[in-house]
Order: C-alpha cells, then structure tokens, then sequence
C-alpha cells in the first residue's frame, strides 16, 4: 500500500490506519481512508505500550541545548530499510510521538511522516535537524 494514496491525517488516526491494516492486511486503502473515530494513542500509555512492546521499538530521550527533552525511537530488530541504512530513528515531543511516528513509518513507509498533522490540522513534521 502507498501511504501516499492516504490523505493527511493525525498521528493517532494513522496509527490506528496502520493497526487495521496488521489485523486486516487486505484492507484497501479506501477502507483505511475511511476511518472517522480512533482512540488517543499519543496520550493512552495503556494504548501505545501493547504496539511499542510488539514492535520492539526502542526509545531513547536526549536532552537537546536547543529544543529540551527530545525522545528518539528506533526499530533495531527490524529489516534495514537499505543496505546503506541499518535502522531509522524518528524523533517525537514525548516518548509516545516518538514510538507511534516509529510505528506507523515501519508500517507505511518513511513517507507517512510528511503527511502528519496536528489535531488542528497543521502540519506536524518537522526535520530533526
């Protein structure tokens, strides 16, 4: 599937996408596009936690003079993307961005987190730089 036949959508509702498409890997994008309501991954540890321990994603907080508490979540157990790459890792405000950014990128593709937005409907990715 190509995330980039999915409009813009929250991270929460991109997780969700990406949990209906691992119990139903034949979902279309269409069915996937449709979802109206998902829960609040980003703010539920009870609700993030189960997908960050089956993902055996890694998280990481760094301190950065800049920007402050930055958290860093990576997949090291997961096929490299390249054979110039061994493992990416995605950048969040708290733990929970970070894990579920992670998340849904191992699921759709690195392209999804152009697509982000906030609840507001603003554009959420920024490049860690």
């Amino acid at each position: 599937m190509d995330p980039t036949d999915l409009p813009d959508a929250t991270l929460d509702c991109w997780v969700e996408r990406a949990e209906l498409l691992r119990l139903n890997p034949r979902a279309a994008a269409a069915d996937i596009a449709s979802i109206s309501h998902w829960p609040r991954y980003t703010l539920n540890p009870e609700l993030a936690e189960p997908i960050i321990e089956r993902a055996q994603i890694v998280i990481d907080e760094i301190d950065d003079p800049g920007r402050g508490i930055v958290f860093f979540a990576r997949r090291p157990h997961a096929e490299p993307v390249s054979i110039f790459v061994d493992h990416r890792e995605f950048h969040g405000d708290t733990y929970l961005d970070a894990a579920m950014i992670c998340y849904i990128a191992s699921v759709f593709g690195p392209e999804v987190e152009y697509q982000l937005l906030w609840d507001d409907g603003t554009s959420r990715y920024e490049p860690y730089e």
